[in-house]
């Protein structure tokens, strides 16, 4: 957005924080507004569950004789975990195809020797944007999100399956 604001003459100087220079910065710097985006609604999530979490259940581990770690691993967790785990996949699957963050924290258009009409820092959203919007290869990104779209596909059906939201869906009732 600097570049672009630069190359319209509304901003003259810039300062930046972060270095564009290094792929990993963009990286770093991505994974955290991804997680600043992600997190806080399962931490919602994970509130309102365990306010609806029976204190008679803690008692009666607390009167079994289980302490604080062992009510966390076998009470608490399978609870929380029951319930956000279909919302924990679908958002890592947002947050893969996360287009925004990574194409606005990029500085311009440069694409990295090696890595096909891509930049260093780009997801594979961002790579399939720059591969039909900006070089006409639509044939190209059609068949890659396709691959992406299967990809995840098996990702989310595998992880729901083997979660204990699929199968242990009775015990919660």
């Amino acid at each position: 957005i600097v570049g672009q604001l630069k190359a319209l003459g509304w901003v003259k100087e810039t300062f930046t924080i972060i270095s564009y220079d290094s792929k990993w910065s963009l990286r770093l710097l991505g994974f955290f507004c991804c997680a600043w985006i992600g997190v806080p609604s399962v931490m919602f999530l994970a509130t309102g569950i365990l306010s609806n979490a029976s204190k008679d259940m803690y008692e009666a581990a607390r009167l079994d004789g289980a302490n604080g770690f062992q009510q966390f691993l076998y009470l608490t967790l399978p609870f929380v975990l029951f319930a956000t785990t279909p919302v924990i996949i679908s958002t890592f699957i947002n947050q893969f195809n996360n287009f925004s963050i990574f194409y606005f924290l990029r500085p311009e258009t440069v694409y990295a020797p090696g890595y096909f009409n891509a930049n260093s820092s780009d997801l594979l959203i961002n790579w399939m944007y720059n591969l039909t919007v900006e070089n006409g290869l639509y044939s190209l990104g059609s068949a890659l999100s396709l691959i992406l779209f299967a990809f995840m596909a098996l990702f989310s059906l595998i992880a729901y399956v083997t979660s204990p939201a699929y199968k242990k869906e009775d015990t919660y009732r």
